[in-house]
């Protein structure tokens, strides 16, 4: 009797053991489009209009913005004022679904996206990032019911929902862009080394032709790794908005496990990273030190209107 016929899932189905790659450390790429950005309205009102200048670079900046930077800077504005500084900084803020040459960003939407980062980087790593559903308008009765919209006022879901679909997808932790590369590279100093000896600089020169031999020969060295074959790593997440930039930094934070508290001390709605388990209740020294003193002088009080009633008895 002749055996089954093996099924398409008989023939691919999984029977090998997941491959486990090397740690490796992992970057964030945002390169700042220069844009015009004005500021009309009066100061609850403030308006932001973007329009990208009639002749853009032929090239992209030399560095890439530093993502954990933008997005401390971007927290700590409190102001439209601070805001427009800040948004003449970043190239393109945020995108939307609907692309356009000119756009617009209004100070209370910048204030609410402060809040939705704020509670996406308070959520515990274990729970990552909410899921939100498909960015499609036949899914938009999906979305409007999620956890996370919910429990936002309705500012914040249509804020959400009119974002760029990479965005969105940004938004449940589900980044695009994102690649692992063979360690091959090398840095700008090692680079010029190579380039050292007399007419190395000189294209189609022989020390040139030297010395590109000696640069592909160091990059393979590079790409096969150290004396036991280990290979290094590399992830790089390449953004097309400032916004993005920022929660590529919440990815990267919910990947390493950091926790995020708000400071204990009242009137402080800073946040920080808890890199221990020492139980860190404030975001610095002054501020622990300061909670200290008027936990002090609370208690000082306290007792001395007891005192004050045990003598009146």
């Amino acid at each position: 009797m002749p055996g089954r016929i093996p099924d398409f899932n008989d023939l691919l189905g999984k029977q090998t053991v997941d491959k486990v790659l090397p740690a490796m450390p992992i970057s964030v790429a945002y390169y700042p489009v220069e844009q015009i950005v004005s500021m009309e309205g009066n100061t609850e009102n403030r308006l932001f209009r973007f329009q990208l200048p009639d002749h853009q670079p032929s090239k992209l900046p030399l560095h890439s913005a530093d993502a954990y930077k933008l997005r401390h800077r971007f927290e700590s504005v409190t102001s439209s004022e601070e805001a427009f500084n800040f948004l003449n900084l970043t190239g393109v803020f945020r995108r939307t679904r609907i692309r356009s040459k000119q756009g617009v960003l209004t100070w209370s939407d910048f204030r609410l996206w402060q809040h939705v980062i704020k509670q996406l980087r308070m959520r515990e790593p274990w729970e990552g990032f909410p899921l939100l559903g498909i960015h499609d308008r036949d899914a938009k009765e999906l979305f409007i019911k999620s956890e996370f919209v919910t429990s936002e006022p309705e500012s914040v879901a249509k804020l959400l929902w009119n974002t760029s679909e990479e965005t969105f997808n940004w938004l449940q932790g589900t980044p695009s862009g994102l690649f692992f590369l063979r360690d091959m590279y090398l840095s700008y100093d090692e680079i010029q080394k190579t380039f050292t000896a007399p007419g190395a600089k000189v294209p189609g020169s022989k020390a040139w032709h030297d010395a590109q031999a000696v640069l592909a020969r160091r990059r393979e060295k590079r790409a096969r790794g150290n004396e036991l074959g280990q290979q290094r790593l590399l992830a790089w997440i390449a953004v097309g908005s400032a916004l993005e930039a920022i929660l590529a930094t919440l990815y990267i934070d919910k990947l390493r496990g950091i926790e995020t508290k708000l400071c204990a001390l009242k009137g402080c709605n800073k946040l920080f990273d808890v890199e221990s388990g020492h139980g860190k209740m404030y975001c610095s020294n002054y501020h622990a030190h300061l909670a200290s003193i008027r936990k002090k002088r609370a208690a000082a009080k306290s007792n001395k209107l007891r005192g004050r009633k045990g003598k009146s008895k």
